[in-house]
């Protein structure tokens, strides 16, 4: 039976692949993400698009980031890509109170946030992952990259 992070990515992928509105790549796969089906040191890189923001702080610090740092060869990048905390935040409090919760997700129509980061906040949980994380980048809306690597040896 499916997690229910890989239920809801999953139902991600079928809509979007009916909807043709993305373009799947073959090497994309679904997986629990404390779980990923790669070999202990088997990926030169991985990938994580807005997904850190959705599941429970202790889940990501205590067994998700640790998991994916297995994962990595040495030397081998995690890319992380998040909402911009304070720049959602900023955001948010401009507008009308129902646009506030629509956004937040607290209307009940969506899946509400729950872990935002800003750029120290999240290269702390990389570096307490046992990672080393590069400069963060800042892209217009909402979006926090950062790029870490795992140790050369």
């Amino acid at each position: 039976s499916l997690t229910r992070q890989a239920q809801v990515a999953k139902a991600a992928v079928d809509l979007a692949r009916d909807l043709r509105r993305i373009d799947i790549r073959e090497d994309a796969f679904l997986a629990d993400l404390a779980n990923l089906p790669i070999l202990p040191g088997g990926a030169s890189a991985l990938t994580a698009a807005h997904l850190i923001e959705f599941v429970p702080a202790a889940a990501l610090t205590e067994s998700i980031l640790p998991h994916w740092r297995s994962r990595l060869a040495p030397g081998g990048e995690l890319v992380v890509v998040t909402l911009d905390g304070p720049a959602w935040a900023a955001d948010l409090a401009q507008g009308d109170f129902a646009s506030l919760r629509r956004r937040l997700g607290a209307d009940g129509t969506g899946q509400p946030p729950r872990n935002l980061f800003d750029a120290a906040g999240l290269a702390e949980a990389l570096r307490a992952a046992g990672l080393e994380p590069g400069e963060p980048r800042h892209a217009p809306p909402f979006a926090l990259t950062i790029a870490a690597r795992a140790p050369a040896t």
